[in-house]
């Protein structure tokens, strides 16, 4: 099975019916600029399709046994007048359309962006980062190409097929013979064309984000593969990756080459040609009427040409929409209550039964235990008992399969979300940090108008004031992306200042402490005992000293919460436990 088939390369499922009311939502707001688009369009290929006319008129005055010389000058004012209009239409309706394109493209992309952001973790596991980069970048900007050119040239095409047959129809509905041949013919061959153009569109988009993906994961950790010494072989696995969209750009442009109607139009114009001419020897048609109808029958080429553009990108830019609202539609958003609880926290924390699995791999099986306001609790287990996941249930991040999780009395899932989180924070072993700076993701979570001085107090109480004053720009200093730049001891201090400048009511330390030397980590740990003072605590840690100074220790055993107690009394009666302190001592 391909890696792609399983994170998120797959077909789109999402159907037509979807995709219809879904961009007529994004283009509501543009429904003016929409219908002065259509207006001018409508204007300018009126005005394109009275050119030949015009220029047939011409001949004829010119033509006649006693020229009128008069008639024709005023003809060719006339001429000259409808290109001038013609061109300030076309400057106007090619803004109008950039305007909406590109507002569309950015409303989409900031759409499926706050979509993004509001889906569970769940979500962010099953997909990979560089396939939804290629949708929130690739798809969302070929959305723009779906309208500019795509409907562009697909007015083009109806417009510039309706009005030239009825102005034929004017000169003698006899000449409109073959052009309706033609435009049967054309049907036929543009709807084969269409058919044959849907699955190779769709293929292409696919391994567009295939293709992102592996340069992304590739990217990220570029430093894990010159370790392993495998450069080679991802240089391999991404030439492959590269030759598969290159061979789907080909069966695109195989499909595209197909394209019949540029040879239907020019046997369409020998065929009015020899008919014109038929009918001037018959004298139902003048020089200039032949001159006229030959010009417009010659305008079915801009239609012909105009649809041989736009199908394609139309095509893309549907597959790009389906792939998006493939995104949106996914299942696992974030299941929030409209007016959710929001109020102070005191802390008081209840697993009831509390049951989670990853996929279809059990991790927490029937957990309950209780932290009271205040309270120090020690989670300890061996790897994989479940620790980490009980803190993603507390904030979130995942949602139990069966049970509850109470704050101070209330379900979880009626906080408000945003209430619930900023007020608890979580100190992990692997820090997020941003390519921001060094202010900015220490003030994350504490609003934008937080002030300076704040910032380097947090900064001196969590040990990080020293190092950060030796940067280039102190605290206004841009850090690596994820904080490559600084050390491992470094980005936890960061955390620890973050968490200090948020006064949480509930603290989450998982292995705050692992990456410090250990002269930071007794300046941190006082740190973080002032944290802690009046605060309810979950401590996830090997040090035999902070789990013996809890208040609590609750004793995790392959999901299960086996005891819980004093250091003194799990000591004395729980296995489970002096097997796991002895090997922490």
């Amino acid at each position: 099975m391909r890696t792609d088939d399983v994170f998120g390369s797959r077909p789109s499922i999402v159907g037509p019916a979807r995709i219809g009311p879904w961009l007529q939502k994004h283009l509501k707001p543009y429904r003016g600029s929409l219908l002065i688009y259509l207006v001018g369009t409508f204007a300018w290929q009126a005005l394109t399709a009275a050119i030949p006319r015009l220029s047939g008129a011409g001949f004829d005055a010119i033509l006649r046994a006693a020229p009128d010389v008069n008639y024709f000058t005023h003809l060719v004012a006339v001429l000259l007048l409808v290109v001038l209009v013609r061109g300030a239409i076309g400057i106007a309706t090619t803004y109008t359309l950039e305007y909406i394109g590109n507002g569309v493209e950015r409303d989409v992309r900031a759409a499926l962006y706050r979509g993004l952001l509001d889906k569970r973790q769940a979500f962010f596991d099953r997909w990979r980062v560089g396939e939804l980069l290629a949708r929130a970048t690739g798809d969302a900007g070929q959305i723009n190409q779906l309208f500019q050119p795509g409907l562009e040239f697909l007015l083009i095409a109806a417009y510039g097929t309706v009005l030239p047959l009825i102005v034929i129809g004017s000169l003698d509905p006899q000449l409109l013979l073959a052009p309706i041949i033609f435009l049967a013919a054309f049907a036929l061959a543009v709807r084969r064309h269409n058919r044959r153009l849907g699955p190779v569109s769709d293929r292409l988009q696919q391994r567009a984000g295939a293709l992102s993906a592996r340069l992304s994961e590739s990217l990220a950790g570029i430093d894990l593969i010159a370790a392993a010494g495998q450069r080679a072989r991802e240089g391999r696995a991404f030439a492959r990756e590269a030759c598969d969209y290159r061979d789907a750009f080909i069966r695109r442009g195989q499909a595209q080459a197909r394209y019949l109607p540029p040879l239907l139009v020019n046997v369409a114009l020998a065929g009015g040609l020899l008919h014109g001419l038929l009918l001037v020897s018959s004298g139902r048609l003048t020089i200039g009427e032949l001159v006229a109808y030959l010009g417009l029958i010659g305008l079915l080429q801009q239609p012909v040409e105009a649809l041989g553009v736009s199908v394609p990108l139309i095509r893309l830019g549907l597959s790009s929409a389906r792939r998006i609202v493939e995104v949106l539609d996914e299942s696992h958003a974030r299941q929030e209550r409209s007016g959710g609880h929001r109020a102070e926290l005191s802390g008081e924390i209840v697993f009831e039964d509390v049951r989670f699995a990853y996929d279809d791999t059990p991790v927490l099986d029937g957990v309950s235990f209780a932290v009271g306001r205040g309270e120090t609790i020690a989670l300890v287990g061996a790897t994989g008992a479940g620790k980490s996941t009980i803190v993603k249930l507390l904030n979130r991040t995942y949602d139990p399969v069966g049970g509850r999780v109470v704050v101070d009395g209330i379900d979880l899932h009626a906080w408000d979300a945003g209430a619930l989180c900023s007020q608890i924070a979580i100190i992990e072993q692997d820090v997020t940090l941003f390519a921001r700076s060094i202010a900015e993701n220490i003030a994350l979570g504490s609003g934008p108008n937080i002030d300076r001085a704040r910032i380097e107090r947090a900064a001196r109480e969590a040990q990080a004031h020293e190092f950060i004053a030796r940067l280039p720009d102190g605290y206004d200093t841009l850090i690596g992306e994820r904080g490559t730049t600084l050390s491992g001891g470094q980005r936890q201090r960061l955390a620890v200042a973050r968490a200090l400048l948020t006064e949480p009511k509930i603290l989450v330390l998982d292995d705050a402490t692992s990456a410090v030397d250990s002269q930071t980590d007794e300046l941190l740990r006082r740190a973080l005992r002032r944290l802690r003072a009046g605060r309810t605590t979950l401590l996830i840690t090997n040090r035999l000293a902070e789990i013996r100074h809890a208040d609590r220790i609750v004793i995790l055993d392959r999901g299960r919460v086996v005891d819980q107690g004093r250091h003194e009394d799990l000591i004395a009666r729980c296995a489970i436990y002096r097997r796991i302190f002895t090997a922490y001592r």
